[in-house]
């Protein structure tokens, strides 16, 4: 499952937490969280941006689709290339923030590669760090509570998440 670890010092995310934000509490009123289990396959990106696509208009919030689908895209191709286990996507939306979290068994723990170090690729996490408000890296432990607050009984994987505001909505579209 996806965890969610208190305080952990192999924490790689810039905001100095580790526990993604919501982990672990309810959402009042209809549950706004989905998840859906991929293959570590070449097209395990763009099934995990149908599903964000789809989700979000299941909840009429089409403002996380964009930023969202391009983020969820470099985390789970991150995954299938590195780690190559499936991949758990969760989504949930709370206080009009949209939680996207993805977990692989892999052990090793992604970092953002300095632009001066890269060679073809590794813009991934690049991309996160600036479009995300927050983002991080959430090693698996026994007993550890995914974002759902239920038990996790994994150990030496990790959940990579990041949480997103709506896109703004362009001038000459907003409602009247």
């Amino acid at each position: 499952m996806c965890a969610a670890p208190d305080q952990d010092p192999q924490y790689a995310g810039p905001q100095g937490a580790n526990r993604p934000p919501g982990a672990g509490e309810h959402v009042p009123g209809s549950p706004l969280r989905q998840r859906i289990r991929l293959r570590s396959e070449p097209t395990a990106p763009r099934r995990a941006r149908d599903f964000l696509g789809a989700v979000c208009a299941g909840w009429n919030e089409p403002g996380f689709v964009d930023t969202g689908g391009l983020l969820v895209s470099e985390l789970v191709s991150n995954a299938v290339l590195h780690a190559r286990t499936p991949v758990e996507v969760l989504l949930q939306l709370a206080d009009g923030r949209l939680l996207i979290q993805v977990h692989d068994d892999g052990s090793g723990v992604p970092a953002v590669v300095p632009a001066a170090n890269r060679v073809i690729g590794g813009n991934g996490l690049d991309i996160v760090s600036r479009l995300a408000e927050s983002w991080g890296v959430t090693p698996d432990g026994p007993g550890d509570a995914d974002a759902d607050g239920a038990e996790n009984k994994r150990a030496g994987g990790k959940s990579v998440w990041c949480v997103i505001l709506p896109d703004p909505v362009p001038a000459g579209n907003a409602a009247p």
